[in-house]
């Protein structure tokens, strides 16, 4: 029988009592550690990111899915996207059928190493078994976009999508192009470009996937400084989750402070902090992270001619 293939799977739980907390923090370090990769933590914009995929996916509730729209979810690198798109995907597993495997959520992550070959082979090992035969570009490309339709897909998220036109040669941008199209044209699906804020100009640009639907979107922005409170609530969030014996005080206006100044409030840069932290402090055998950790791992990322000492311990 075909394998269907697996998808990610994020780490929810609170642990909110000391039992709770005693009890994952005698896990051993390797399912402390898969805990701490996988954390996942839902905020408000992240619900309206879902809704808004979810509009995409299915306009009309108990209806049927939508088809010829290019939409686009847009936003700074490590704005958070991706673990939003992941957990939608999560929703939408392949499945069995009498006549073979749905695929009815397709995600493709894009970078700027993917060449139109590339992107086509990575079609291929998307929706099941076979290999991308040595054949020319075009036809290729055209062999690929059958087998998304042949796989019953609904919605074809591609991530970093911006890589399909920075610094690209004119043919490759060409091809890449011509692919989007083809997916638009083939009336059954919607397609999600996800990346950064340019994209909408290289759209707007192009005027077949323009008009796909007026090229609908959404724009993801790292919490303001207004939003400082809430972004203290999704550390203590994050908290709750991380798999140690005590709070790690995340949601301290000090830790926070500095963490919302170190990533100017994008939730993919905190965890670029908070987990390589956490995972010091599982090296240490910690109680929870302590301010040195945070202070390491900042120290080791920070911008050049930022001069700032985050994190740091008194005394």
């Amino acid at each position: 029988m075909e394998k269907v293939a697996m998808i990610t799977q994020f780490h929810t739980t609170k642990f909110e009592t000391p039992v709770a907390r005693h009890a994952v923090s005698m896990l051993g370090r390797l399912e402390r550690k898969t805990l701490i990769d996988t954390l996942l933590v839902t905020y408000p914009v992240f619900d309206d990111i879902t809704a808004f995929i979810e509009k995409l996916h299915y306009p009309v509730a108990g209806g049927s899915h939508g088809t010829r729209m290019v939409a686009g979810l847009m936003g700074k690198t490590r704005a958070g996207k991706t673990d939003i798109i992941k957990h939608y995907c999560n929703r939408w597993p392949p499945f069995h059928s009498d006549d073979g495997v749905v695929h009815p959520v397709i995600y493709l992550p894009v970078t700027g190493e993917n060449t139109p070959q590339s992107l086509a082979e990575m079609i291929y090992e998307a929706t099941g078994p076979g290999t991308a035969p040595k054949i020319k570009v075009a036809s290729l490309m055209r062999n690929a976009v059958a087998r998304i339709v042949r796989a019953r897909t609904q919605l074809v998220i591609i991530d970093d999508a911006q890589f399909f036109f920075h610094e690209r040669s004119k043919n490759h941008r060409r091809d890449f192009f011509s692919f989007l199209k083809q997916l638009a044209d083939t009336e059954v699906l919607n397609v999600l470009l996800v990346g950064e804020e340019d994209i909408y100009g290289y759209i707007q640009a192009n005027a077949p996937l323009a008009g796909r639907g007026g090229f609908p979107k959404m724009i993801l922005a790292p919490f303001g400084e207004n939003a400082f409170d809430q972004f203290r609530l999704l550390l203590r969030e994050v908290d709750l989750r991380l798999p140690f014996a005590e709070s790690s005080g995340l949601a301290s206006k000090s830790i926070a402070r500095d963490l919302f100044d170190f990533t100017s409030g994008a939730i993919g840069q905190v965890f670029n902090v908070v987990r390589p932290a956490a995972w010091q402090a599982l090296n240490d055998d910690a109680p929870r992270i302590l301010p040195h950790h945070l202070y390491e791992q900042a120290a080791i990322r920070q911008r050049p001619g930022d001069t700032r000492e985050y994190f740091k311990m008194e005394g």
